[in-house]
């Protein structure tokens, strides 16, 4: 158990730290923090380094429960290349002793997403250090069920709409099957942090506060009651449906084959079934979100990557854009690959949808060497000044 002490609701940030080689981190201190004891730490790990933002989610459940957190400017999920998390976690770990009176096996590891699979990582091969693991939207290294408890506490939540849903729960199955210590947190949402008031909970659970762990009552949050039978059967029909995109994307991914058209696509993945059944309520309609948020971040950010050529990128991008919610950086991409396909006029109502969705980075458009062909066009500089 982790030896947390109750906080007033007061407390102070101080944003823009860097490690004595230089990795950046933003750190809260609960009120009544001294240096004269030490402090169990909470390190986050934005997906996107996204620090400050992060560290605002934290703050409640840290203020309450008495503990410090660093929140990390240079974590990052899906990395071409070095991955710059755990190289600033272990510099973090080294500098907060000293900057925040941090105990050195106090630590719990905080990720989304990729980064909670980097917690988890780190959490295994550190157990002596890390005390204890909250992967939001994320569970294991490989994405796979864990064949052994791991040596540290975990818990595991996510969004009834999040594409990783069934991972995180069936994660937890499989760890408490193990005899793990593991308990996983529902909450109505998507891929994403969790509301703070969730967060404050699962911290509370890893504190020794859960009823799980202590006759302690936990804190009031947001979460959902889960049925296993339920969304065991539910998981079949996402699995057979991630079958279907893995199928559709070796199809993308073969030059000796036509470049399916959107309706190909769609067709192949069922998406008018799946549209109408996440219309139609209850934990199906949930689980159909979760399938076609899947197609789309699958379609629309990881297949491209590998795909060879203009056209086959594109098919990729344009049947993710046909999903709902399409945001704006795949609004953005699909205009560059629109623009290399020599299709100037549908790049640039997918650039106007784009700045529309929140794209804002003018500068960044204005030199995109994707976008050459379109600048002449007084169609360019109009769409990006919609906002």
């Amino acid at each position: 158990m982790l030896l947390w002490v109750a906080a007033a609701l007061a407390g102070s940030v101080e944003a823009g730290l860097a490690t004595p080689d230089g990795h950046r981190y933003a750190l809260f201190r609960p009120d009544g923090w001294t240096a004269e004891r030490q402090w169990p730490v909470v390190v986050v790990l934005d997906p996107r380094g996204r620090a400050e933002e992060a560290l605002q989610a934290w703050i409640p459940a840290a203020e309450r429960l008495g503990a410090v957190v660093a929140s990390s400017y240079d974590s990052r999920s899906d990395v071409v290349g070095d991955d710059p998390t755990v190289p600033a976690v272990r510099a973090i770990l080294l500098a907060l002793p000293e900057v925040a009176a941090a105990a050195p096996d106090q630590v719990v590891l905080a990720g989304m997403s990729g980064t909670a699979r980097v917690a988890w990582g780190v959490g295994a091969a550190a157990p002596e250090v890390v005390a204890g693991v909250i992967g939001v939207a994320g569970a294991t290294p490989d994405g796979g069920l864990p064949g052994d408890a791991p040596p540290f506490p975990w818990v595991g939540v996510a969004g009834t709409r999040d594409f990783n849903w069934q991972e995180v729960r069936r994660t937890d199955v499989a760890l408490r099957a193990a005899g793990g210590d593991s308990a996983f947190l529902g909450f109505v949402g998507e891929h994403g942090w969790a509301p703070p008031a969730v967060l404050d909970r699962a911290l509370a659970v890893l504190a020794g506060e859960s009823d799980r762990l202590a006759d302690v009552a936990l804190p009031e949050a947001p979460t959902v009651a889960v049925d296993d039978a339920v969304q065991d059967r539910l998981a079949r029909s996402e699995d057979a449906f991630a079958m279907r995109l893995s199928q559709l994307t070796s199809w993308l991914a073969d030059p000796a084959r036509a470049v399916p058209g959107l309706a190909r696509g769609r067709s192949a993945l069922q998406v008018r079934r799946v549209e109408k059944q996440a219309a139609a309520g209850g934990p199906e309609a949930d689980a159909a979100a979760r399938m076609l948020a899947l197609a789309r971040v699958q379609l629309g950010f990881y297949v491209p990557r590998g795909l060879p050529d203009v056209p086959r990128r594109r098919a990729a991008l344009e049947l993710a854009a046909s999903l709902p919610a399409p945001d704006a950086r795949l609004l953005y991409d699909l205009a560059c690959a629109r623009a290399l396909d020599g299709d100037a006029s549908a790049a640039l109502d997918a650039l106007r949808r784009a700045v529309d969705a929140g794209f804002a980075d003018r500068a960044y458009a204005l030199q995109d060497p994707d976008l050459a062909s379109l600048r002449a066009d007084p169609g360019f500089a109009a769409a990006l000044e919609r906002r």
